[in-house]
């Protein structure tokens, strides 16, 4: 389910379309509620929404949302903290300071439509690195890109989910050193196996 309901979400889209010259576009009303699959959902489904020129635009206009509002904070956070040894580092809703995190939203990650990514801000594709653009933007406040989920394995998941943590922690420390940005990492469960820690 998108988080983009509320009335200024609403105004905001409106205004952003219209002004792109496609005054007819709303939000999406096809990508399902929490429980839904992909393949359940018009916008994931395959051949979905999200392919297409209006589900394009949307999804740069949602995540565009997620990196201002990044950007804003991390603004303030840096003012807030002038002069002060203090690394900032990102969390999912983007709240620095401390020691927060990126999260990994491994399910549905090898899944064309990627649709769990999608739905948290992180427009993330095979052909399009949802990732770089946060990079970017934590390296304008020399930030630390803080991410989860780097005990797990792919066998650790039922494959009718399509989870692909390897690959995701792969793809955003390879953005991570391309942006030559500090990483750090975390689990997403509480584990204390060797497995995990490996």
């Amino acid at each position: 389910m998108l988080q983009c309901y509320d009335k200024y979400m609403r105004t905001d889209f409106k205004e952003a379309a219209t002004k792109a010259g496609y005054s007819e576009w709303d939000l999406p009303d096809d990508a399902g509620r929490y429980n839904n699959v992909p393949t359940e959902t018009g916008f994931f489904g395959s051949n979905g929404t999200y392919l297409t020129e209006k589900g394009k635009f949307f999804l740069n206009w949602y995540c565009s949302k997620l990196l201002l509002h990044g950007d804003q904070i991390l603004d303030e956070a840096s003012k807030a903290f002038l002069g002060c040894k203090v690394k900032l580092s990102a969390k999912a809703s983007l709240h620095p300071p401390g020691n927060s995190l990126v999260a990994g939203i491994h399910w549905w990650y090898k899944d064309a439509s990627h649709a769990a990514e999608l739905t948290a801000g992180f427009y993330n594709l095979d052909d399009r690195d949802g990732y770089r653009p946060i990079a970017r933007m934590l390296s304008r406040h020399y930030g630390t890109f803080n991410f989860t989920c780097l005990e797990m394995r792919n066998s650790e998941h039922p494959a009718y989910a399509k989870s692909g943590p390897q690959e995701l922690v792969q793809q955003v420390l390879s953005v991570c050193w391309k942006e030559n940005i500090d990483v750090a990492g975390e689990n997403a469960l509480a584990r204390y196996d060797g497995y995990a820690y490996n």
